[in-house]
Order: C-alpha cells, then structure tokens, then sequence
C-alpha cells in the first residue's frame, strides 16, 4: 500500500518537473522571438532612416529636403520609443523622462540650438508610461519642440525653451506636460486648433490620441500645455497617426 502511494508521488512529481521544464523552454523560446521581433523593428527603421537620408541628399531641392529632414526626425523619436521599450527592465513601460531628456539632446543637436544661443530649462523626473501611450507623447514632444526651434528665435540672444513634466498626486493620476519658449510667438491669425500644418495636425491627433487636452496659454512666446490621464488611450488602435 505504502510502495503504491510512493510510486504515485513519484509520477506526480515527475509530472510536475516535466511541465516545468515544458514552461521555461516555452519563456526561453518567447524571450527570443521578443528579442528578434525588437531587432527587426530597429533595423527596419533604420533602414527607412536611411532611405530618408538618400532621398535627401540627392534631392537639390530645399523643399524637399526639409520635409525628409522633417521625417527623419519624427522617425528617430519613434525609434528611441522602440530601443527604451525593449531596454525596459518593467514590462511593457516606459521612463518617459529619460526618453524626454534624451530627445531634447538630439533635437538640440540637429537643429544646432548652441548657434542660436538657446538653452533649454528642463524639470523632467522619472515618470513611466505604457508604450500605447508613450507613442503620441513621444511624438507631441517631437513635434512642439521642433517647431519651436525652428520657429521661434530670429536671432541669437536670451533665448529660452521650458520643457516640465508633471504627474499629480492622487487617484487621478494626471501627466501635465508644458513646453514653452521666450521667441516671437506664433504668427497673427494662426490658430492651433485648426491649422491645417502637418506638425499641429500631428500633435492634435496625437493629443486626441491619449484622450488628452491640449491649450495653447497666454504670454510672452508661445506655451502649449497638454493634459492626459495616465493609462487612458482611445483604444486597441492605439499607434495611429490620424483618425
């Protein structure tokens, strides 16, 4: 009797063992199709970084090639998204205030701001966001930083980029997100929330996006402030650009 209820234990055990072993061979092999997954994406952009690139260089074109440069960009904040989110040590979450920090360092470097002699006052702390949302905030953050570059300062003196990020404290769980510079402001008759510019319509659509408001304050130079809730997307569509 004993010899049997050993035996049974035994085969239970045994089992137990096996589908163990079944379990982390089935982690082993997800983990790297994960990883491959993440290392065609980022090759795939940068081959498409490249293309860029080569249309820009051959076009003689100045329009042209400030709407590849444009592309290139947006492109490459789309791709640090991508590299922060499978460097990630939290599933599926992403510092969004290391990855603010490291675009403006680029930004910066692409559009030369030390010529110009603009500074950047950041306050940006450690702040984690689904890649669902990360995706328009990224893009917002591309978009309302490079146009201010681009737009704001005529020449070079106390110029001024403000970028704070914020999540309130409660239930709500609020990101507040202000970008704002010291420059000439917008042009007269310019409104934002019905410009028919590709950078404004990317960042409404990437505010509606994260279901989000966005208000362009009052004052000296131009200031955009968005509101979202952390966590609240339009849905399982969540990577689209327009709707």
């Amino acid at each position: 009797m004993y010899a049997k209820k050993n035996s049974l234990l035994v085969e239970e055990i045994n089992q137990h063992r096996e589908t163990e072993r079944k379990l982390k061979k089935s982690l082993r092999e997800k983990d790297v199709l994960l990883s491959e997954i993440h290392h065609r994406v980022k090759n795939n952009m940068a081959l498409i970084y490249a293309l860029f690139e080569l249309q820009s260089n051959f076009s003689k074109n100045h329009t042209v090639q400030d709407i590849m440069d444009d592309c290139k960009l947006r492109l490459k904040s789309l791709s640090m998204i991508f590299e922060a989110y499978s460097g990630s040590e939290e599933t599926a979450r992403i510092d969004v205030g290391g990855y603010l920090s490291d675009l403006i360092l680029l930004i910066s470097r692409t559009f030369h701001t030390n010529h110009k002699g603009v500074r950047f006052h950041t306050s940006v702390p450690k702040l984690t966001l689904s890649i669902n949302q990360a995706i328009p905030f990224g893009l917002i953050c591309n978009e309302l930083l490079a146009n201010a570059c681009k737009h704001a300062f005529d020449k070079k003196g106390d110029n001024k980029i403000e970028v704070i990020l914020e999540e309130s404290s409660g239930d709500d769980e609020e990101i507040r997100l202000l970008i704002s510079d010291n420059g000439k402001g917008l042009p007269e008759g310019i409104d934002v929330m019905s410009s028919d510019t590709l950078g404004f319509t990317i960042t409404r659509c990437q505010v509606a996006q994260l279901k989000g408001g966005l208000k362009l304050c009052e004052g000296k130079g131009t200031q955009f402030e968005i509101r979202f809730k952390k966590g609240v997307t339009r849905g399982p569509n969540s990577t689209m650009l327009f709707y």
